[in-house]
């Protein structure tokens, strides 16, 4: 059984205030998405990585592969209009390599680059029991359903709240059957288990906790680093 990792580098950075790809942006002096791809070098667990990414940005992305000594990179998959559409790009590229059908898909965005071995040492073994695993974290806030005037609905119960991010964890044959239903029936969905949900297969969750964070506004950058730097004196001897 192998790991295939595939990383979503395709995040534009309009809410970041910054024209650059913001899988680019600097994270104490480290391109984003160098974080992931360190991690999943590291890991014997991944066995190999595609990277989802927009054309014009692919000679960046390769300094920073030759840079940081990425060897596990299999495939460099162009991005599609859509998120889904990436990902489908992605197992459909990976597809074309025979895996077998209980291969792993490990599902990772390149602005979640704070994710631990840990972490995803958890989702790939929740997806082996269970065949899909999504890392998440309790919410909480209150949250209400709003109406679309204003007035609330109803107040949901927290206790059964999580929010979810990446990395999601699902068996190569599940996910790759997954995309191909949502792809025939117009279905676009918010995140990867969605679709597998689809499928009559429940995820399992798997607590990330809080620091797990996806880098989305200026005030993410800042609060990274503070996790970065919380982080290194938590291991200072």
């Amino acid at each position: 059984m192998h790991v295939h990792a595939i990383l979503g580098a395709g995040g534009s950075g309009t809410r970041m205030r910054n024209p650059i790809n913001k899988s680019f942006m600097l994270l104490r002096g480290k391109p984003i998405l160098a974080y992931s791809l360190q991690l999943f070098q590291e890991m014997p667990e991944i066995h190999d990585v595609t990277i989802v990414i927009n054309k014009d940005w692919q000679p960046q992305l390769m300094e920073v592969i030759n840079r940081y000594r990425i060897t596990k990179v299999k495939e460099i998959v162009e991005g599609g209009k859509e998120r889904q559409d990436s990902m489908r790009n992605a197992v459909e590229a990976i597809a074309r390599h025979a895996p077998a059908n209980d291969d792993l898909m490990l599902i990772h965005n390149a602005a979640n680059p704070l994710v631990t071995k840990e972490i995803i040492r958890e989702c790939i073994r929740a997806a082996q029991l269970h065949r899909a695993a999504v890392a998440g974290y309790r919410v909480k806030d209150t949250i209400k359903r709003v109406h679309d005037d204003g007035k609330i609905i109803e107040t949901l119960n927290r206790n059964e709240l999580w929010g979810m991010q990446t990395p999601q964890c699902v068996e190569f044959e599940l996910y790759y059957q997954a995309h191909q239903k949502a792809k025939k029936e117009g279905f676009m969905g918010t995140d990867d288990v969605q679709l597998v949900e689809r499928l009559g297969v429940k995820a399992q969750v798997v607590d990330c906790g809080y620091d797990n964070i996806k880098i989305t506004t200026p005030e993410d950058i800042m609060h990274a680093e503070r996790i970065l730097e919380r982080r290194e004196s938590s291991d200072a001897p």
